[in-house]
């Protein structure tokens, strides 16, 4: 009886617990949304959003914040649907413009990119120079190698250890198969920027192309361990441990990105 009584006891706080829950605003949620965020766990901030929107759809705040989440995540489609919501329901495009553009590179609208952010000026000099990067990466993936190289130039010129350029940079010399250079390049980048996710990133890539998988494995590895949210590169990591026969631990990713992005087109 004494057990029976202990869960009866817990299942009356479950029950006031999801109460409580279900009686916070649309403000509270996005409260404690932004609380999640700055703590880095993601998914809870994504589940306040989402019953921030449930109980107001139009609330252009948890709009915009549900698709900078999803950009930063890597999840290009997601956000460019509730940012595109979000500047409909009266969000500023100085706000938009960045996390606008990184969707878009996400998905690899090149031409709608470059035409989304010509008025890019009116952002902070900081801002700016993302915005030249995210340029690059759209002129570098039509093809107009020195237009790309110019854009990130345009930033190194004023901060020439800026990550991102360097990296467009080393993108543009892959792209045209001076592949030795690539190799030298990414070495020094990463001895400037060690724990750099993206930098890692693109290592993984540059040897999944090269098809060596160990150091592919390495390079989304430490993506990872940098930067664990990223949907792309867990997809990524799983596929090389596939080609590497170690299912059960591409199994591991698989099930963190079902768990945590069970919409994402890689999941």
């Amino acid at each position: 009886m004494v057990f029976k009584g202990k869960i009866t006891v817990v299942l009356i706080a479950l029950m006031l617990l999801a109460g409580c829950a279900d009686n916070l605003t649309a403000p509270e949620h996005i409260a404690r949304a932004k609380e999640f965020n700055q703590n880095g766990e993601y998914k809870s901030a994504e589940i306040e959003l989402k019953n921030a929107l449930k109980k107001a759809p139009n609330n252009p705040g948890a709009r915009f914040m549900l698709g900078e989440l999803y950009a930063n995540a890597g999840s290009g489609a997601a956000a460019e649907k509730e940012l595109d919501k979000a500047r409909l329901l009266g969000v500023a495009e100085k706000s938009l413009l960045i996390p606008y553009a990184r969707a878009l590179v996400l998905q690899r609208k090149n031409r709608k990119l470059l035409d989304e952010t010509v008025n890019f000026k009116i952002l902070s000099e900081s801002d700016q120079m993302l915005v030249h990067v995210f340029r690059g990466d759209a002129l570098l993936n039509i093809g107009k190698f020195s237009e790309a190289s110019a854009e990130y130039d345009a930033v190194l010129k004023v901060h020439p250890d800026y990550i991102l350029a360097r990296l467009g940079n080393i993108k543009v010399a892959a792209n045209r198969g001076e592949l030795s250079a690539v190799e030298a390049l990414i070495d020094e980048l990463l001895k400037i920027a060690p724990e750099e996710p993206m930098a890692w990133n693109f290592y993984g890539d540059f040897f999944l192309g090269k098809s060596d998988l160990e150091l592919a494995y390495k390079g989304f590895s430490k993506a990872l361990e940098f930067s664990d949210s990223n949907f792309l590169v867990r997809a990524k990591r799983a596929i090389v441990l596939v080609d590497m026969r170690r299912p059960k631990e591409s199994k591991l990713d698989v099930e963190i990105l079902l768990r945590d992005a069970p919409e994402y087109f890689m999941s």
